[in-house]
């Protein structure tokens, strides 16, 4: 996945087209304030992968008494 950093106003200006670049490029695209990572605009899939994987993680952990 392709990472891209952009800051808050930049961000803000570009919006519309930073949703097209996260859903169809599989771009992640980190927005930052006073020069920190804040926020990241992933797409849905990613999304959903991570959310599946983390529920995953739980169910393991909990099977295995932790």
């Amino acid at each position: 996945m392709a990472h891209k950093k952009l800051n808050v106003s930049e961000a803000r200006r570009q919006f519309n087209r930073l949703i097209g670049v996260a859903s169809k490029r599989r771009t992640c695209v980190a927005i930052t304030q006073h020069g920190k990572e804040q926020a990241a605009l992933i797409g849905m899939e990613e999304y959903r992968e991570l959310i599946e994987k983390a529920r995953a993680f739980d169910q393991a952990r909990k099977a295995n008494g932790s």
